[in-house]
């Protein structure tokens, strides 16, 4: 739900974003501020600040897209699923390489084995 659009100039840039309450099953878990910065002499480059909210079960990204001046905005909404499970599980992967690559306490050593006499002796006649 949108509490409203802003615009707002800064030192350096301007800036237009957005204040939406996230619900989940009608509950508020939170405020995210999606925008978009225009700095001098790069106006027709804006950078977008993407609202980010993490958890373990999802992440979610609020774009602002675009925005009238009566006040209106649009937005890409972007749900992605257990991301955070996939960085356990580069870091379990990253843990479980050191200990493989993890020297020995004490030095292996091998055993060789060598003919009695010094091997085979060719005599040339």
């Amino acid at each position: 739900m949108m509490l409203g659009l802003h615009e707002g100039a800064f030192p350096g840039y301007r800036k237009v974003w957005a204040d939406l309450a996230v619900l989940d099953d009608g509950q508020s878990i939170g405020t995210l501020q999606p925008g978009r910065q225009f700095h001098v002499n790069f106006e027709l480059e804006p950078n977008s600040n993407i609202a980010l909210r993490s958890t373990p079960r999802d992440d979610l990204y609020i774009v602002l897209s675009g925005w009238q001046p009566d006040g209106s905005a649009s937005f890409f909404v972007f749900v992605n699923p257990l991301v955070l499970w996939v960085w356990v599980g580069g870091v379990v992967l990253m843990l479980g390489g050191l200990i493989t690559l993890w020297p020995d306490a004490v030095p292996a050593y091998a055993r060789s084995v060598v003919p009695v006499g010094g091997g085979i002796r060719v005599e040339a006649t």
